[in-house]
């Protein structure tokens, strides 16, 4: 009777290690956790406490019994400590009850090592793809940089220099080289303050003071930069005050319809509309230019996108900060093809309250 009961022990406990070690070892790369192999190793042999420390003696991970007031002293000497692979320890404290077979605890203990080294190098590769994508975005920034704060420069020094020659210059030429000068100038601070924006957005250190805003003043103040031709307001009469910050939705639009003007024809206005549809007001910035193509058109808001494609200008940014503004106020931002082509982004805010 006492072999069968110890017979039917070691059978229990065999089938709880095998489901143990197939629960830990069919996890995803990177997604075990080392305690909670820990925890089960503790829990299958009454451990009240077990610690894993690698080749330099330091603690990768541990369990123990009750809450963080409840825990053992650690300067009590382990009842097990046992060597494992790659210089790895396992320390025990309490009963260790295990047996004279330790082939089952052994394997818990290297699934827990593996487990710790998993994670380890599961952290390592996601470290090192958002190095990748800061790198990607660092090298298409300077490439960026390098077109398209060169082209504005480029004209301001060539209409200066024309503007220094002695006579040759009738009125009409001068103020075109004037007019060139100050469109030129404003192209850089427009890219620089795009510049200073992402840097913001991507630093978390933009905040938003939100607060009832008129929507047709903001359209208003956005629309002033641009002749009165290239933008038509079409504001709905009585539309309640949206929550928002006024100057990151005034932000946000002048980004928008800068872009829609950039890339409509130059007879054909932008359109600038606002409605009430539920509980929110809607803007739509609607354009008549190429649109976007149906890979760019999934995700729009991708940073430096614009720059190298064939007819695009600029760095852009702009989508992607009007993007990033209306992320921080709560607001939304989607594009949908304008029909018979073109663009239109549309930015949904919360009706004040």
């Amino acid at each position: 009777v006492t072999l069968a009961i110890r017979l039917r022990i070691d059978a229990e406990r065999a089938s709880v290690e095998a489901a143990v070690l197939r629960e830990t070892l069919t996890e995803p790369s990177g997604a075990s956790d080392p305690s909670a192999v820990l925890d089960q190793i503790a829990r299958l042999y009454s451990f009240t406490r077990l610690t894993l420390r690698d080749s330099d003696g330091s603690a990768v991970a541990s369990w123990f019994a009750g809450g963080e007031s409840d825990a053992p002293d650690p300067a009590v000497a382990p009842r097990l400590d046992a060597a494992l692979v790659d210089g790895f320890r396992i320390q025990g404290w309490g009963p260790a009850v295990i047996g004279e077979d330790r082939r089952g605890f052994n394997s818990l203990a290297l699934a827990a090592v593996r487990s710790h080294q998993s994670r380890r190098i599961s952290q390592v590769a996601s470290r090192a793809g958002q190095l990748e994508a800061t790198d990607r975005a660092r090298s298409a920034l300077l490439a960026a940089v390098g077109h398209d704060l060169r082209t504005p420069l480029a004209a301001i020094s060539i209409s200066a220099a024309a503007l220094q020659v002695d006579g040759g210059i009738d009125e009409a030429d001068r103020a075109a080289l004037v007019g060139t000068i100050s469109a030129s100038a404003r192209r850089l601070e427009e890219l620089i303050a795009n510049l200073l924006d992402m840097s913001r957005l991507e630093a978390g250190q933009l905040i938003a003071n939100l607060g009832p805003v008129s929507v047709d003043g903001a359209a208003a103040s956005a629309a002033v930069s641009f002749p009165s031709d290239r933008i038509q307001l079409r504001i709905d009469d009585d539309l309640p005050l949206v929550q928002a910050d006024a100057g990151l939705l005034e932000r946000v639009l002048a980004n928008l319809m800068s872009n829609a003007v950039r890339h409509s024809p130059a007879l054909t206005p932008v359109i600038c509309a606002a409605t009430l549809v539920g509980d929110r007001v809607e803007v739509a910035v609607v354009d008549r230019g190429p649109g976007l193509p149906s890979d760019r058109l999934a995700n729009p808001f991708e940073p430096f996108a614009a720059s190298g494609e064939a007819g695009g200008t600029g760095l852009g940014l702009g989508l992607a900060i009007a993007k990033g503004f209306c992320d921080v106020m709560a607001a939304t931002l989607v594009a949908l093809p304008t029909p018979r082509g073109g663009l239109t982004m549309v930015v949904g805010l919360p009706v004040a309250k």
